[in-house]
Formats: C-alpha cells, structure tokens, sequence
C-alpha cells in the first residue's frame, strides 16, 4: 500500500457519507482540490469533528485509498469564528469558496489561490458588516483575475469605443455581455436577454475594481455590479453559483443613498 502524504488544506465544503464520516472538499496547498474521507468525523467525540468544519485549516496526513483518500489526522492551523458567527459574513464566504472551488486544478500546486482565499476570508472577517458586500465584489474580481477571466471595462468590447469618452448626459445606459467578455457601449443593439443594463454609476465602479483603484458607490450600484460579475462568472464556469441565493436574501435592503467603499 502507498505511503501517507501531508498536505495543507483548507475545507471548501463537506457532506455526510455513510453512518458517522464526511466527505470533505479541501483546497490544497500541495496538490489542488481533493476530496477526502474524515472518518467519524459525524461523532461527536471524533477529534476530526472540529477540525473538518467548513473553513477550517488544517495540516493533513492522508493514507491514499483505491477510490477515495482518507485522513489520518488533522492539525488545525486556523479558523474563521467571525464568519461562523455571522450569516453575512458566512453567506459571503461561501459565494467565494465557491467561485474557488470552480477554479482550483487537482493534482496541481494551488498555492496562489490558496493564498488568495485565505486573505479574502480575513478580511471578510475583519470588516465592519456593512462592508460586506464592497469586500466580497471586489474578492470575486481578485477571483476572475486569477482565473483569466478579467472582464473588459475601459473600452467597448463589441465596438471598440473608449467608454471614458461617452457622453453620459446624452445616451441611454450601456450593457454588460458576459459572452463577450465586458460592457458594451450605448446606444445598445436589438435586444438580447443576454445583455445586461449597466448604469453609468455600475460602469465606473467596474472600472475602478478592475484597476484596483479605491471606490465607493451606493449599495444599489455595489448590488448591480454583483450581480453582473455573478452572471458573468457563472457563464465562463458554465455553472450557477448556489451560494447567490443565499446572499441575495441576506442584503435584500431597500435604496440606501449611502456611498460605500472598500476597506482602506
């Protein structure tokens, strides 16, 4: 039988499997996404128990198996209690967990995304609640950049037109085609449900994300550019995020004037 191997993960999702195991989704530090056995880990007494909780870090030792891997034993490096305790913050990582878990290779080095991850939920942790949506957006464009997928937001992906050189005052709202890759410029083309109405304010906040430039906006454009960016990620991947649903019913909040911005 091949010897046990040590690896550094973090636990992106779990679920049960037989009478008392997990069945648990790590991102790896050494070797990308695995899915691994915890055995008991369902029992209370289990030492596992704690230690394959969503969000966990821990160091693994592993036995490799015929279909499935199974953990030794688990050393835990680091938790998230802030975001456990609160359904925002919670909501948020998991929405992130999952852009991550569409991303991360098996079998590969996933230390960047690891990385990456890791600092998005301690800041999801350590902002103030009302954060919370500006943090998470801005995570899910550090998200598809590390994915390749940058959207195009400084010139019109369909025409080429600089979109700093529209004049606001005298045009309709521009549109947003994830099939293209970025936002196209008005006057907008036949009407197509796959083009998506982006408000000069949603346009200039993009803008601002993709250039890692400090921003605020109102919690109805922070909302409008989730979103877009939520659409757009889910037809690259070619998979709905479930974790929306959950979010959208957490910042369900009426028009709010108030600017947010991002943490400094």
């Amino acid at each position: 039988m091949a010897s046990s191997y040590q690896v550094t993960g973090l636990v992106l999702h779990w679920r049960p499997l037989g009478e008392a195991d997990r069945l648990l989704t790590v991102l790896t530090q050494e070797r990308g996404l695995r899915r691994l056995v915890a055995p008991s880990a369902r029992k209370t007494q289990s030492p596992l128990a704690g230690r394959t909780d969503l969000f966990v870090l821990n160091t693994l030792q592993v036995r490799p198996g015929r279909s499935l891997d199974r953990i030794l034993q688990a050393d835990t490096l680091g938790t998230f209690p802030g975001l456990i305790q609160d359904l925002a913050r919670l909501s948020a990582a998991q929405y992130l967990g999952e852009l991550a878990l569409w991303q991360a290779l098996e079998d590969q080095d996933q230390t960047e995304l690891l990385h990456l991850f890791l600092s998005q939920l301690r800041q999801l942790e350590r902002v103030p609640v009302s954060q919370t949506l500006p943090v998470l957006v801005d995570s899910v464009v550090s998200l598809l950049r590390a994915a390749g997928l940058v959207p195009q937001v400084e010139s019109c992906c369909l025409r080429g037109i600089s979109l700093d050189r529209l004049d606001w005052t005298n045009c309709g709202p521009a549109g947003f085609s994830p099939a293209l890759g970025g936002v196209v410029a008005p006057p907008l083309p036949a009407p197509d449900p796959h083009l998506y109405p982006l408000s000069r304010s949603q346009v200039h906040l993009l803008q601002a994300l993709v250039a890692s430039q400090p921003c605020a906006a109102s919690l109805q454009t922070w909302h409008g550019v989730e979103s877009i960016l939520r659409r757009y990620a889910e037809y690259h991947f070619e998979r709905p995020l479930r974790s929306a649903r959950l979010l959208s019913q957490e910042f369900s909040q009426p028009p709010d004037p108030t600017l947010l911005s991002l943490p400094a």
